[in-house]
């Protein structure tokens, strides 16, 4: 469940007449207060800088990986809550790669390429776990070491893949690989700015 409060305040004036036939009806009063709060953040300010990519460097006819770089995204909690993480793909729609996420568009309307993050270790308040994922909102849970765009990562114990567990500080190690796409399928007459974004979304458990 999401970060959300309801809170209703009702009130009502009854009159009864005389020979009045009793009724009834029924308030329901419903809300979330939610778990320790926590908040995620990502080494490196959530950067990852490519710096120039030359165009006879990249293969004509096939995607070219032009860099993997290791990033560290952290949750800290205030005390131990269940929670996940969604990743949102804010360049939705421009991966050459439909499975995973885009880098934008060249000025001609073409897909540049995509990014594979793997999750190469995980910890949970400083031991060793499994990062597990969900792609039906947390009703069923696998180990799985790939982070692909909406669905919820989470953690659990080595021996079990599919149980989040209470977590206050979880550390997750990301090998982030761009690649960028067939350079005959790109318009490459003007430099090209790579243009990739991901939004890590908590949600309690």
């Amino acid at each position: 469940m999401k970060q959300y409060f309801a809170a209703l305040a009702a009130t009502t004036l009854i009159s009864l007449a005389p020979h009045a036939v009793a009724s009834t009806t029924d308030l329901t009063l419903t809300g979330t207060i939610t778990p320790a709060a926590c908040t995620p953040n990502l080494s490196e300010g959530g950067v990852v800088d490519l710096g120039k990519i030359s165009k006879s460097d990249l293969n004509l006819t096939g995607n070219t990986v032009v860099g993997t770089q290791t990033m560290y995204l952290n949750v800290s909690c205030v005390s131990p809550a269940k929670f996940a993480l969604r990743s949102i793909d804010n360049k939705a729609g421009t991966p050459s790669n439909r499975d995973w996420y885009g880098l934008g568009l060249t000025e001609a309307g073409e897909k540049i390429g995509f990014l594979i993050p793997i999750m190469k270790s995980t910890l949970a308040d400083g031991q060793t776990a499994q990062s597990i994922i969900s792609w039906d909102n947390g009703a069923v849970w696998t180990g799985h070491h790939h982070l692909r765009p909406n669905l919820l990562i989470s953690a659990a114990a080595p021996s079990d893949h599919s149980t989040p567990i209470p977590v206050q500080d979880l550390a997750l190690e990301l090998a982030l690989t761009t690649y960028i796409a067939r350079a005959d399928s790109l318009t490459l007459t003007d430099e090209v700015n790579v243009d990739g974004s991901v939004t890590f979304e908590m949600k309690y458990l």
